[in-house]
């Protein structure tokens, strides 16, 4: 009888996250511009609280439905603005229908997650062909050339901290992300961020215009944008002329479930979410361009990026320490999701990630 040979499981990394081994994404950095303390926390130790179901947010699935249908454009080219409608209207339709199927046979959801689910695919069922007609004008203009392409470049930073004989210390560091599209219009390259979170809705007010400000308060524009577009001009050796944000209000009507004393079924709450589509329309879709300069996305590789990139490989080394920033405690109304383990040490409801950099492998708003 021959012994049985047991393979070796494979080892894994004894340190959770390297930066020069692992790279970093513009969601890092940012965290760590943040606070240091919390790039400790979610970085460095790999924690995340509760379990995030990407079924059960509408981000997620709105996300999915827009790339499966703008997908299906790339190659050709720049469509007429009557054509196609119902086509693209029926594959959106098929895409919800697959994501309804897919989910329910992966995941094992709960009689009230199930329901969540169900008010959820019905809210972009509803809400997704109202998107499709009020672009239809816009999107005929569009000739999509990428939809969730992932990049991976190299940045040298420059460490004059670290030099020896006067010289400055060179390190490459990968710079990683996705973005959600990416198209030519008027034949210039654009860069088209998709948002959909609740607080897109106080940017939207009831004439459906939004501000500048507003932009670049909510959705971090001068790091991320600036990170992508270098990420562009790396593969395709242009910098874009600006970038598309294409806003899409969540409804918030609120369900009142089946289980009050005024009973709701989900077909009811869907019919209430028509009509205030219906009713306010401009409040629900809003697009708005920002012009990007190839000589400020330069300053910002140069300046910025490299300062910040600097600043984490000191601290990835444990040249620089940890330090909470009190004023990140509570962002956009919400609590930091490790406001417990740091205030208090309150280690319960944590657990460790599997994959560092969570935006590489899925959908991220």
């Amino acid at each position: 009888m021959k012994p049985v040979k047991f393979k070796p499981k494979p080892k894994q990394p004894s340190v959770f996250f390297s930066l020069p081994r692992d790279g970093i994404t513009q969601s890092g950095i940012q965290t760590f511009i943040d606070c240091s303390m919390k790039a400790k926390y979610k970085l460095k130790l790999g924690l995340d609280h509760g379990q995030y179901n990407p079924a059960l947010d509408f981000g997620s699935l709105f996300h999915g439905v827009l790339d499966t249908v703008y997908s299906q454009r790339i190659g050709h080219g720049i469509l007429k603005r009557d054509s196609n409608l119902l086509f693209w209207e029926e594959l959106c339709e098929q895409a919800l229908e697959q994501w309804y199927t897919d989910t329910l046979e992966s995941q094992e959801l709960t009689p009230s997650q199930e329901q969540e689910f169900e008010r959820l695919w019905g809210m972009c069922g509803t809400v997704l062909p109202y998107y499709f007609r009020r672009w239809q004008k816009d999107d005929s203009k569009l000739e999509w050339i990428a939809v969730e392409e992932i990049f991976d470049y190299t940045i040298h930073v420059s460490m004059p901290y670290l030099g020896v004989g006067g010289c400055d210390l060179v390190v490459p560091i990968r710079v990683r992300g996705k973005i959600d599209g990416l198209v030519r219009y008027n034949g210039r390259l654009y860069l088209v961020e998709h948002k959909t979170k609740a607080e897109i809705a106080e940017m939207i007010n009831k004439n459906g215009k939004v501000s500048c400000q507003a932009i670049t308060e909510k959705m971090g524009y001068e790091l991320q944008v600036n990170t992508y577009a270098l990420a562009i001009y790396e593969k395709y050796g242009e910098y874009p002329a600006g970038v598309i944000y294409n806003l899409i209000k969540r409804p918030g009507l609120i369900f009142k479930g089946t289980y009050n004393r005024k009973p709701e079924s989900i077909p009811q709450f869907l019919a209430r979410v028509e009509d205030d589509l219906v009713k306010k329309g401009d409040e629900y879709f809003c697009r708005y361009r920002v012009r990007l300069y190839p000589r400020e996305i330069e300053e910002f590789r140069n300046v910025e990026l490299n300062h910040w990139l600097t600043r984490m490989y000191m601290w990835d080394r444990g040249l620089e320490p940890s330090v909470k920033q009190s004023k990140s405690c509570s962002m956009f109304r919400k609590p930091c999701e490790y406001l417990n383990i740091c205030a208090y040490g309150d280690t319960i409801g944590y657990t460790k990630r599997d994959t560092l950099f969570k935006e590489l492998t899925m959908i991220e708003d």
